[in-house]
């Protein structure tokens, strides 16, 4: 008997009336005919002790014998039980395990088999794997499925799968049991990582919080198992990209992957080192600094060239600045030792960015002369992903996609055509039709169609002709100067014209706590992020979230337009701050439909800044105009320049 049965069996020796089969399912978290299963095992292991478990109709389930017969049979089959390893878990041990086998490693499981393991029936594997699916895999569009043979398998692409994992062991499954979720992996692979994180000179972890080091060595857990078991990340899932700004990581990626080969013996991929470099820019890795100051001078000239040329002042040049200094030693020394590093993305990056591309190899021939080095099409490529990231950030770059039914060499025409006439520094992407479920459109400023079917989005499209003639270009520019061009300065021309002024809250507005077109679907999901994003900044205690959701229990925290302002108790504030978020689609907030919100935290000696806040939201949001232009906003960048 596993353990189960033998809780069943300790359970049916309390009851003096018979019990029904439903009742006893209850009790132990499984379905009845789990239970039949265990009492049918139960008739045959207590028959020797002359005990019968008598099952009657519309009754239910009793164990008859004498006391003395119950009462050897409970000391001999508990006494048994001590040292029993058997696979008759509760049921979270259970969903725990299933996890793991089918979604960590990857096994193949049949249905049969997998209830026989566990000692369940079907119906309970089935019910747990509905669990799994609703409550770790399907927000990242990840889902188990079974087919005619009962062959239970898992769908979706492996970087989700991989983001999955990282979220159940990080913030649900494992998240108080962190010792044990490390002895789920493979003792060498433990150790490795260990000593990486601990000892090695790739990565600068000082300084760094405790939390973000333990979510990353159970990230690299995650990431080194699923390539030990054979599972890479698809080259396709890789052919249209978003975002090259997690690249910057891409050569630590490579060392991370260049280390996990020489003790592991595993090969990573290089869409398998991208996502590497997409985790550590999650967590702000960086590599380890050399001597500032042999490096400083270079990286001045080459940011000095940089504005020269273009005519341009880089805003955020301290940040450039310490990017370059991270980056450009290493770099040095590769190409010094002749270890040469391929970008994956060269090609991509030559075709985005081809003027900057171009450009760069003067403006960092200095390094050259200054090292005695020669520069590599790879290398530059990386460097000119700092310098786009930099321009964007100071010259109000904009995002355009072209999209057209006949594939990306089509739709790369219509690009070549666009480069000539838009301004050099927007960043206009191409993809096929089919391409356009697999990519983020919300942060696009507009899109270009090549064909007359709809494109389901918020985000302005003009549809042209494939050859792209001088009517179809009027249109581009007409939407260009509409929905691009004028877009931000018509949102500054409404403030000026009402006497909009807003100084305490653009004091408090940072870049790093407003979210645009988010996709959440209820309040509480929109409550716990924005909160969590206080706390994780100190702004808050420990407190402020239960304040909060008392507050939006006493009463409805939304204004007018579809706007929301829920905020906690000011005991529970260490500082002022502010979290802005607009969502993809309204949701239900008490009996209202919100798709903007705005989560305020003031502490209680800055209650007179929390009324001058307060007004000065009200005569932002009741102006109509100034909240329809509000909600338009992909661009953090954007916003920041109208608001400040």
């Amino acid at each position: 008997m596993n353990s189960r049965q033998i809780s069943v069996f300790n359970y049916l020796l309390e009851q003096n009336n018979y019990v029904t089969a439903k009742t006893i399912s209850k009790e132990f978290n499984v379905t009845p005919k789990t239970i039949y299963i265990d009492i049918n095992t139960l008739q045959k292991e207590l028959a020797e002790y002359g005990l019968i478990v008598d099952k009657k109709t519309n009754c239910g389930i009793l164990l008859v014998g004498t006391d003395e017969a119950k009462e050897k049979a409970r000391s001999v089959i508990n006494f048994s039980n001590d040292d029993s390893d058997d696979k008759g878990l509760d049921v979270e041990s259970r969903r725990k395990q299933l996890f793991v086998d089918l979604v960590l490693f990857g096994n193949s499981l049949s249905l049969q088999k997998t209830a026989e393991h566990y000692y369940v029936s079907k119906s309970s594997i089935l019910n747990d794997l509905e669990f799994l699916r609703k409550e770790f895999l399907r927000k990242y569009h990840v889902n188990i499925e079974t087919d005619f043979d009962k062959k239970i398998s898992l769908m979706g692409t492996e970087e989700n799968i991989q983001l999955a994992i990282i979220n159940a062991f990080i913030s649900t499954i494992f998240k108080k049991e962190k010792e044990q979720a490390y002895l789920i992996f493979d003792k060498k692979l433990n150790l490795v990582i260990s000593d990486m994180l601990d000892n090695s000179e790739i990565i600068d972890l000082n300084g760094f919080a405790d939390y973000y080091r333990q979510a990353l060595k159970i990230t690299l857990f995650i990431f080194a198992t699923r390539i030990e078991n054979g599972f890479h990340i698809k080259e396709d899932e890789y052919y249209f990209l978003d975002d090259l700004d997690f690249m910057k990581n891409y050569p630590i990626a490579k060392s991370i992957s260049d280390y996990f080969e020489e003790q592991l013996n595993i090969k990573c991929t290089s869409e398998d080192k991208m996502v590497l470099a997409k985790y550590l820019a999650s967590y702000r890795i960086k590599s380890f600094k050399t001597n500032e100051s042999d490096y400083k001078e270079v990286v001045d000239r080459i940011i000095n060239s940089l504005e020269e040329i273009e005519n341009i002042c880089i805003k955020n040049r301290e940040e450039l600045t310490n990017q370059l200094l991270l980056h450009i030693p290493p770099m040095v020394l590769r190409l010094k030792n002749g270890i040469k590093i391929e970008n994956p993305l060269l090609d991509e990056v030559k075709s985005r960015y081809l003027h900057l591309f171009t450009l760069s190899w003067y403006v960092l021939s200095t390094i050259e002369t200054e090292y005695n080095i020669s520069l590599t099409e790879d290398e530059i490529s990386f460097i000119v992903i700092y310098f786009q990231m930099a321009i964007n950030k100071s010259s109000n770059s904009h995002k355009i996609l072209v999209v057209c039914p006949y594939g990306i060499v089509s739709s790369k025409y219509v690009v070549s055509q666009l480069k000539n006439v838009l301004p050099k520094y927007d960043d206009i992407q191409a993809c096929g039709y089919e391409d356009l479920k697999n990519k983020k459109l919300d942060n696009l400023d507009l899109i270009v169609s090549t064909s007359s079917q709809k494109i389901d989005t918020s985000v302005p499209v003009v549809h042209v002709s494939p050859m792209l003639d001088s009517v179809d270009c009027a249109k581009i520019f007409d939407a260009y100067s509409k929905y691009v061009f004028l877009a931000s300065s018509k949102i500054r021309r409404i403030f000026d014209q009402n006497n909009i002024n807003i100084p305490l809250l653009s004091r408090y507005i940072n870049k790093d706590n407003v979210f645009f077109k988010m996709d959440f679907h209820t309040k509480e999901d929109c409550l716990d992020f924005m909160i969590k994003k206080l706390e994780k900044d100190g702004v808050v205690k420990k407190g402020f979230r239960k304040s909060v959701y008392k507050r939006e229990s006493i009463g409805s925290t939304v204004l007018e337009n579809g706007i929301a302002i829920p905020h906690g108790m000011p005991a529970e504030v260490n500082k002022i701050g502010l979290v802005i978020l607009t969502l993809k689609r309204p949701i239900k907030w008490s009996n209202n439909w919100v798709d903007m919100i705005f989560l305020m935290a003031v502490p209680e000696d800055k209650t007179n800044e929390f009324e001058s806040m307060i007004l000065e939201l009200y005569g932002m949001i009741s102006n109509i105009e100034v909240v329809e232009e509000l909600k338009k906003f992909t661009s953090i960048d954007e916003f920041l320049l109208i608001i400040k």
